[in-house]
């Protein structure tokens, strides 16, 4: 078993917050006292929870869908975690499907990681092949294809770029710290005596500080390279993936997310690869959906 860590502690005690509930209501779920639940989530000096309280917080996160949580307190009790997801892929692969009844109705989750704040939304089903991983995320502002109030509903796993390649793809960039204070001063005086369409026209072809923020889609492009070889040396091959958008100016807008580097893939340190986009669905009044809620 692990020793106690301020990484543990946080990762508990933002499980607890996302879901809403207090110290006291953790502990009755979870049937131990609230002053263990106070002892797990001190970054020092705390404790950590016992092999059989990960599996409970396990199976309590799988009730609130909350799979990557879920493997990862699994992972804290030593359960093999890869083992876990071949089974439960294999179970899956095997499962037949049973098609859509007409207005049936599948509950989706936000993607916190993209900063959607909403509760739960109902979609039709035959929209989404795989419901649980699939989550929703509004866009916020006009940019690109985007208009303000779409939805975007994207399958979180998928996400290998090599094989996205030719999928519409969703890319989010943090806006927490993401400019400078100088950054922010150099924007302020561009922005003196700029008309709405130059600032919009920066912010599509991406100059800085103008770098778009929040959720933007385009097409995944792989562009290959390979090295020569030599007697000495084996070919080398390197690839870039681009995403492929059109602005509203007319002009097609290519942005590289990640790119090779060996053995790994390395994304840009500002963006995120959410997952391909499996539907679109457009907000044909241009305001922003409300957010449903948590009961």
């Amino acid at each position: 078993m692990r020793s106690p860590s301020s990484s543990t502690a946080y990762r508990l005690r933002h499980f607890r917050e996302e879901l809403g509930l207090n110290k006291n209501q953790l502990a009755e779920k979870l049937d131990v006292q609230p002053l263990a639940v106070l002892m797990w989530e001190k970054k020092e000096g705390g404790s950590i929870p016992r092999a059989e309280t990960f599996i409970k917080l396990a199976k309590f996160a799988l009730k609130r869908e909350r799979f990557e949580d879920a493997l990862w307190f699994l992972d804290q009790a030593d359960v093999d975690t890869e083992t876990v997801l071949e089974i439960s892929r294999g179970m899956e692969a095997n499962t037949p499907r049973r098609p859509a009844r007409k207005g049936e109705l599948v509950e989706v989750q936000p993607l916190r990681e993209a900063g959607e704040d909403g509760g739960p939304l109902s979609f039709p089903l035959r929209l989404i092949a795989n419901p649980r991983s699939t989550r929703y995320v509004r866009s916020r502002d006009d940019f690109q294809q985007l208009r303000r109030g779409d939805i975007l509903l994207i399958d979180e796993s998928e996400k290998d770029l090599f094989a996205l390649g030719g999928s519409y793809v969703a890319i989010y960039r943090s806006p927490e710290g993401f400019f400078s204070e100088e950054d922010l001063e150099f924007r302020r005086k561009m922005l003196e005596g700029a008309t709405r369409q130059q600032v919009e026209q920066l912010t599509e072809q991406g100059h800085s500080p103008f770098e778009h923020l929040g959720v933007y889609a385009g097409w995944l492009r792989v562009e290959v390279a390979t090295a020569g070889s030599t007697s000495r040396a084996p070919a080398v091959v390197n690839a870039a993936f681009m995403v492929d958008a059109p602005s509203r100016f007319g002009v097609l807008m290519s942005r590289m997310v990640a790119q090779q580097a060996g053995d790994k893939i390395l994304v840009n340190g500002d963006l995120k690869v959410l997952g391909r986009v499996v539907a679109w669905i457009a907000n044909a009044s241009g305001e922003p959906v409300p957010a449903k809620k948590n009961k």
